[in-house]
């Protein structure tokens, strides 16, 4: 926290990043859900907007101490190190 983040885009077929270790979820897979067919089908609407629900999950996040934690970004660190030799 308080940490200016670069954002990097890494290409997981890279020698070394696609062994599963640095991507445990799977490098480049991205998905995108929407609610269209459940809201028209269904007559069905989210009962918090997207903006309501993070804050609630951040509040949570906070109360719940986890801003606190140490977090390891060492994963990070080593697909960083790795992108540079390329």
């Amino acid at each position: 926290m308080g940490v200016r983040a670069e954002i990097v885009n890494v290409d997981s077929t890279y020698p070394g990043l696609a062994d599963g270790s640095v991507f445990p979820f799977g490098a480049g897979a991205s998905s995108i859900y929407a609610n269209d067919k459940a809201r028209n089908d269904l007559d069905w609407a989210p009962t918090y907007t997207m903006r309501d629900g993070l804050e609630m999950t951040y509040r949570w996040w906070r109360e719940e101490g986890l801003d606190q934690e140490e977090w390891d970004f060492s994963k990070d660190d080593e697909v960083l190190r790795r992108v540079s030799r390329i």
